[in-house]
């Protein structure tokens, strides 16, 4: 069955990787009521509070993945992956949630949080989610494939709980979430300019804010969602615009909370001895995590693979960040902007262990939102057993 496995995805490869117009072909398979972007999503309520929902797509029995959004997103962040794992992967069982407080998961009750969201919007606590979804699903190992903040939530299942994950997929991630963009929206913004209209308006910050929206009190919310936080000059409108809807809808303890533990977030020590093989694939204009922490997360997985845990590493797109701040290449948001390259990079590293050879990049100053696919031109690093890239 195994052997079976990789050659479908070999084929299938080969017929997606360099055809991206081909990648969105559905596979028409049995699916559970909530198999769906556009329909209603499968709802549980777990041991840790929180009322999860979350998409189940493919066979009940298959191998599963796990695909953990990042911060103020949604499953639409998945969207335009999806297709193309379907088409790689049949066999395989896609859990795709909402992260709590995110989408239409609900926020850990105000009674234990409100006062002191930080204690509630941890990494540790968007990982017991994960694991109690996993096991309200009866789901014993599953491999991860997380987002911007969805790999710190996956960095910590798979550093405090090993057994669970077969394979980790880290896009557009850090060892640690002390960014100089990620200070200014905790510290400037949601602490500062946030804080001060909602005290002006009468209430009390956090505790009389944790179930509010920002929009409730500052005026330039839907502005900074649309212009400076959710925006990509890469993605599809119609996705941007999904994404952005469901970003307004996140609450101000999940604001709060989630933005005060990355800051102080740092696993580049707790990496050196990761157990799980991992993939990393990095954007080259990636805005929030900086090539300095790239190469800070590098050297924590070097030490890692010198314990015997092999990673990839792989870059996408090749223009570096132009002193103008426009984007021209692909960027922090990879699952818009690259969704067939993540999609084969994943898939082929979770069947055969290894990512492709190809590069993705824009065809810039051509046609931004065209992503080529350039066979046996990425820029892979790779440490430990295993092969390199395939196509190479």
């Amino acid at each position: 069955m195994k052997r079976l496995r990789v050659i479908a995805v070999l084929i299938a490869i080969m017929i997606t990787a360099f055809d991206p117009s081909r990648a969105a072909a559905r596979v028409q398979l049995p699916q559970p009521t909530c198999a769906r972007f556009d329909g209603p999503l499968c709802s549980v309520s777990l041991r840790t509070g929180v009322t999860m929902r979350y998409l189940d797509i493919g066979p009940a029995a298959g191998p599963v993945t796990v695909l953990l959004h990042g911060f103020a997103d949604s499953v639409q962040s998945w969207s335009l992956v999806v297709p193309t794992l379907r088409r790689l992967m049949p066999w395989e069982r896609l859990l795709i949630p909402d992260l709590r407080g995110h989408g239409d998961t609900t926020q850990p009750p105000a009674t234990r949080c409100a006062a002191v969201p930080d204690r509630c919007f941890r990494p540790v606590d968007y990982a017991d989610d994960v694991l109690a979804l996993l096991d309200a699903e009866h789901v014993a190992r599953a491999a991860i494939v997380g987002h911007s903040v969805g790999t710190l939530v996956a960095q910590e299942i798979a550093l405090d709980h090993p057994s669970r994950v077969t394979r980790l997929v880290l896009v557009s991630t850090a060892a640690d979430g002390q960014e100089p963009l990620v200070e200014a929206v905790q510290g400037a913004i949601v602490q500062g300019e946030w804080q001060q209209d909602f005290t002006a308006a009468g209430y009390t910050w956090p505790a009389g804010v944790y179930d509010l929206t920002p929009a409730v009190a500052v005026p330039d919310f839907t502005e900074f969602i649309d212009e400076q936080y959710d925006t990509s000059a890469v993605a599809p409108a119609d996705l941007l615009a999904r994404v952005q809807a469901d970003a307004k809808t996140v609450r101000l303890g999940t604001w709060i909370g989630t933005l005060d533990n990355l800051v102080i977030a740092d696993n580049s020590v707790r990496l050196e001895q990761l157990g799980v093989p991992t993939l990393v694939l990095y954007a080259v204009q990636d805005d929030v995590f900086s090539p300095n922490a790239e190469q800070q997360l590098i050297s924590s997985l070097d030490v890692a693979a010198s314990h015997g845990t092999p990673f990839w590493w792989k870059q996408y797109g090749v223009l570096p960040p132009p002193d103008s701040g426009e984007q021209t290449d692909l960027g922090h948001n990879l699952p818009w902007e690259a969704p067939t390259g993540v999609a084969v990079d994943a898939a082929t590293f979770l069947v055969l262990g290894q990512p492709t050879c190809t590069l993705y990049r824009t065809d810039y100053p051509t046609d931004i939102h065209r992503v080529m696919a350039i066979p046996n031109k990425a820029t892979v690093i790779h440490v430990g057993a295993g092969p390199d890239c395939l196509g190479r």
